[in-house]
């Protein structure tokens, strides 16, 4: 036989308190249940439609649909002409997706950025009126590379110097080359034209050397020269050059090219020409000397360089390789000038 142990009032009322909130918890899930009973409805249907009419999303249309891009040959077309002259020339146009395409083109004004427009007066500033070109698309096939032609007329009354414009390509795609979701991105691509008018012209301009300075960069570790290259001719320049790195007693130690730059006219270009070896701490002179077909322009510095090694001993050993090497350019220079005072004495 069990015995019956009655409870007490406080745990009575502790049982009354549980039982009552876990009824009016239900009540209120009751009533959450009977307020969204619409909206279950209608997320149930819009499940029910999404599954029977499936879609691809927005990442997939874009991974399906082919790859577009368009490429040019040469993308700096440069004609040499006279005032009063007409001269033909070409572009080649590819691209990069599998089905025919046209493609249309148009003669555009350019304007160059960070020039200086004072070198050419306004109203022969824009070149696209002297270039006449076939309206009739471009059809091409697979990876077939067609031409564009055109032909170049300067008015007599030009001065000679650069003018510019801009060839444009613009492909039309068919309708139904774009799925309904996915980004319709268009590709424009343009050729550089650069009509060099020639003719009577005054003295050649060679390229600026507007900075020439050796920076040698412990936080970066590298060394490099910081230059910048101006033309300030009204003919378009390509440059190149080299910078010949030599020590004190003239042994060549290094050598670094300029790269290919090509300068509108009034543009500057700053350029940083690193070298590809470390230069052991010493002094040393650095010589540019630049080339372009508007003449050759050179400069030279004087730079001590420090290294990536900031040992005191490293440190002093610089210091007295450096002293030694004023003292032997010192020496030289005086004996020179003795030399020379000797020969005009004798004359």
């Amino acid at each position: 036989m069990y015995k019956q142990i009655p409870l007490q009032s406080n745990e009575v009322h502790y049982i009354k308190n549980v039982l009552g909130m876990i009824f009016r918890a239900f009540t209120i899930f009751n009533d959450l249940l009977i307020i969204s009973k619409p909206y279950l409805l209608l997320i149930t249907i819009l499940a029910l439609y999404s599954l029977a009419h499936p879609t691809e999303t927005y990442s997939q249309n874009i991974q399906d649909q082919h790859p577009i891009g368009l490429s040019i040959q040469p993308a700096i077309a440069i004609i040499d002409i006279e005032a009063g002259e007409e001269v033909r020339g070409r572009i080649g146009v590819g691209k990069t997706i599998p089905d025919p395409v046209p493609i249309f083109t148009e003669v555009m004004e350019y304007s160059p950025p960070s020039t200086d427009l004072s070198i050419y007066s306004i109203e022969l500033w824009d070149a696209s009126d002297w270039v006449e070109l076939d309206k009739t698309p471009i059809i091409i096939d697979g990876d077939d590379i067609k031409y564009q032609e055109f032909n170049v007329s300067v008015p007599i009354e030009v001065e000679p110097g650069t003018y510019f414009c801009t060839i444009l390509f613009q492909p039309v795609m068919p309708s139904d080359f774009y799925l309904p979701e996915s980004a319709r991105v268009v590709p424009y691509i343009g050729s550089l034209l650069v009509v060099n008018v020639l003719g009577e012209e005054s003295s050649k301009i060679p390229p600026e050397i507007k900075e020439f300075r050796y920076v040698d960069s412990n936080s970066e570790l590298k060394q490099y020269f910081d230059t910048a290259l101006t033309n300030n001719d009204s003919f378009y320049q390509e440059i190149s050059g080299v910078v010949a790195i030599r020590s004190i007693l003239g042994k060549e130690i290094a050598e670094i090219k300029v790269p290919i730059t090509r300068l509108l006219p009034g543009e500057t270009e700053s350029l940083e020409l690193v070298a590809s070896s470390k230069i052991r701490p010493g002094l040393y002179t650095a010589q540019m000397d630049l080339i372009s077909d508007r003449g050759i322009n050179s400069s030279s510095i004087f730079f001590i360089s420090i290294g990536d090694n900031l040992d005191p001993a490293v440190m002093f050993i610089t210091f007295v390789a450096i002293v030694t090497s004023l003292i032997i350019l010192l020496s030289k220079y005086t004996t020179s000038r003795h030399r020379k005072t000797r020969k005009h004495k004798k004359s």
